[in-house]
């Protein structure tokens, strides 16, 4: 699997394709690319806090899942539902799970025979589905 990553431009646009970063003084800036042989080359400039790598996983609806993507995990075996986003931890994306004796999985085993996964949005533009209010 290519590394691919994502990013959102100051227009709030999103970009995906390799990564570049550069220091520059005290900041770090990220530059997604659409081609790597030159890396600055049809490059653009995003918002460091919005990268984020495909986890090589897609959800019940093929739509490829990224760090930072909220998750809609719905087991109607044992009718549960909630929503996760995904994170890098500990070498593996990683999601919270419900009812197992173990609160964090990587997200590649996660049982897919008995739960559904679909993206609902991500952790910048839809901060509230993660809200348990």
């Amino acid at each position: 699997m290519d590394l691919k990553f994502r990013g959102k431009d100051k227009i709030g646009v999103w970009h995906y394709g390799g990564i570049t970063e550069l220091k520059t003084g005290r900041f770090l800036v990220r530059f997604i690319t659409k081609s790597s042989v030159i890396p600055f080359d049809n490059s653009v400039l995003v918002d460091a806090e919005t990268v984020g790598q495909y986890t090589g996983v897609k959800d019940k609806n093929g739509r490829e899942i990224y760090e930072g993507d909220v998750l809609n995990c719905i087991d109607e075996d044992r009718e549960l539902q909630w929503f996760t986003a995904v994170r890098y931890e500990n070498t593996a994306f990683c999601v919270d799970v419900e009812n197992e004796e173990y609160n964090t999985t990587a997200l590649g085993f996660v049982n897919f025979d008995y739960t559904e996964i679909y993206l609902a949005g991500n952790i910048y533009e839809n901060p509230e589905l993660l809200n348990n209010d």
